[in-house]
């Protein structure tokens, strides 16, 4: 007998969609220290803009039921994140070791979300 392990999908969803509006907070309430934080110098619009889009999608993973799309979304937002991590190791500014890990991560969290967001839509459809 086959038995399924780990957490579902629904679970991990809506664990997304917390960190997701948490993040979306921190973002928008503070850019000039979230930007710094996170190694993108004095991109506080930018910080602003991830945060709206972070607030929206962390709102839409924990309302709607059908979370495989908003999952999607929030792997198109890390792909905007890795660019702009990627835009920061271009410029060559003093915090390229931060904006490294960063682009990392954002790669790993948007193969990891996309995943999730399949997983979801293959449920959605069974």
């Amino acid at each position: 007998m086959s038995r399924k392990m780990g957490v579902p999908a629904q679970e991990l969803a809506l664990g997304v969609g917390w960190i997701s509006l948490g993040i979306g907070f921190a973002l928008t309430l503070a850019p000039q220290q979230s930007a710094a934080f996170l190694g993108w110098e004095d991109r506080e619009g930018l910080a602003r803009v991830i945060g709206a889009g972070d607030l929206i999608v962390g709102t839409g993973l924990l309302l709607d039921r059908r979370r495989s799309r908003w999952m999607l979304a929030r792997a198109f937002l890390n792909v905007v994140l890795a660019g702009s991590y990627a835009r920061v190791l271009a410029d060559g500014t003093a915090r390229r070791n931060r904006a490294g890990g960063g682009l990392v991560l954002m790669t790993v969290l948007t193969v990891v979300d996309y995943s999730l967001a399949l997983r979801l839509r293959r449920a959605d459809a069974s």
